[in-house]
């Protein structure tokens, strides 16, 4: 472990150079669009090819690894500093690769992947904010910090995540078939013998992604990304929590996301303050320091403080352990025959980070219907277009006996409740997700008035290319 730390600093410091950064400006840019506009053609966002896309995923990801370089040599994040030329080209060479290993087809294509790390940019900005007001107290400094850190239930302290939630909009969806997992498996098809039926398109995403950034080439990208063991680890495990969560169609995996989510916000906490916050964490700490003295703490005793304000600094690993010990219930590890323990549960606000990165993740693969209408209509039409082929190749079912109603029902129970969701529960995110789930009632009233034309023009566009 030492030996990989010590590698990494002995050539993090070729890794910020002091020359402007030309990506800035590009990723300032895209980064102030409102929400509404992202995916129109307006100043350059909407990119014409390929090449264009590369540059401006590069543009976004490095800006978020720039966070993760800087934290490690705990220096201050400052937006006029820059990637080593060398890192940033193999940065992009590695998006280009990704890029070059999406299918053309009509949805699930690199330009839907481009299309869902803008949108995860914009809503990560959106979580993390920026402090508007500077001051020199260190006193008052320390105070915001920590409000912001409740706030967003450490993300903002957490760069490595940062960057993997990013990371994870891009290759999302590499070697999409256009044809739903459910298909593959009817089929028999190679990959669902290989991922056994689970899953199927989401895990080999992730498979053919991890495996590209193990390649020697990508030695210097790994080494910014993580510099150690245990982040590797870090980030490679939410990757997989990211990408496997955008399988809405899996009765397993949804039930999975539901569970934690209920387990991470069992009661609504919107409409926080700082006040009752630190009240809140006095209290907690107050009384975590009379269980101490009373017995060993519990897990229900831990997980009833996790419902409302962020955790004192006591172990859960010790908490398990101690409740193993004293033959009580096991809730959150893994245990192996031995009897030891192999993985603990998440600690303090780590189980509300994951849940809520994993549930923006989800938002930003369907951000189209919570932006303009034109953008939800270009994308709808587009997964139209790909389910209808899919149709006419026998690999699907008819998708326009049920396209008119099924958006409005997609709408209803899936994208506003998720907005709603986030809006809910994130003190954050509330201002975003009030509009979230404003756009999305807009889209729904709109495609209510006017969805069964588009769906007949839909439908005729596709049967006149047939022709």
């Amino acid at each position: 472990k030492m030996k990989v730390r010590i590698e990494f600093h002995k050539m993090s410091t070729n890794y910020i150079t002091t020359s402007p950064p030309p990506c800035i400006i590009n990723h300032n840019i895209l980064s102030n669009v409102p929400w509404k506009s992202l995916g129109e053609d307006n100043e350059g966002v909407v990119p014409t090819n390929v090449e264009e896309m590369v540059e401006r995923n590069t543009s976004l990801l490095e800006y978020w690894l720039r966070k993760v370089v800087r934290s490690r040599d705990e220096l201050e994040f400052e937006s006029d500093t820059q990637l080593s030329v060398a890192l940033r080209e193999e940065l992009r060479n590695y998006v280009a690769r990704i890029a070059a290993l999406y299918h053309g087809v009509h949805f699930h294509s690199f330009e839907h992947a481009s299309h869902v790390v803008l949108s995860a940019n914009s809503l990560l900005h959106h979580l993390l904010g920026d402090d508007t007001v500077i001051d020199n107290d260190n006193k008052t400094k320390r105070r915001r910090n920590s409000w912001k850190q409740f706030n967003t239930y450490g993300i903002s302290t957490r760069p490595l995540a940062q960057f993997t939630f990013v990371f994870a909009a891009l290759i999302h969806d590499v070697q999409h078939e256009g044809i739903s997992n459910r298909q593959l498996v009817k089929e028999g098809h190679p990959l669902a013998m290989r991922y056994n039926d689970r899953s199927i398109l989401e895990q080999n995403s992730l498979s053919l992604s991890f495996e590209l950034l193990m390649l020697p080439e990508f030695a210097n990208l790994r080494c910014a990304i993580f510099a150690t063991p245990e982040e590797r680890h870090s980030f490679r495990s939410l990757l997989i929590d990211l990408v496997l969560s955008t399988d809405i169609s899996c009765p397993e995996q949804t039930e999975i996301e539901n569970s934690k989510w209920k387990l991470a916000f069992p009661s609504n906490i919107a409409g926080a303050t700082y006040e009752t916050y630190e009240q809140g964490r006095k209290n907690q700490l107050d009384e975590c320091q009379k269980k101490m003295c009373r017995r060993r703490p519990s897990l229900t005793d831990r997980m009833d403080h996790h419902s409302s304000y962020p955790t004192s600094k006591i172990s859960l690993y010790t908490e398990i352990k101690n409740t193993a010990l004293l033959g009580g219930e096991l809730r959150g590890c893994s245990m192996d025959y031995c009897g030891c323990i192999t993985q603990d549960f998440f600690e303090g606000d780590e189980l509300k980070a994951n849940v809520l990165l994993v549930n923006m993740m989800r938002l930003c693969d369907v951000a189209h219907t919570m932006q303009d209408f034109r953008t939800f209509l270009k994308w709808n039409c587009r997964l139209y277009d790909e389910l209808y082929s899919a149709y006419r190749s026998d690999q699907g079912d008819d998708c326009f006996s049920n396209w008119y109603k099924g958006q409005i029902a997609f709408l209803d129970t899936y994208v506003i409740p998720l907005a709603e969701r986030l809006q809910r529960c994130c003190p954050a995110l509330s201002e975003i997700g009030g509009e979230l789930v404003r756009n999305a009632q807009e889209n729904k009233n709109r495609w209510n008035d006017e969805g069964q034309a588009y769906s007949n023009v839909f439908l005729q566009d596709n049967l006149r290319k047939m022709m």
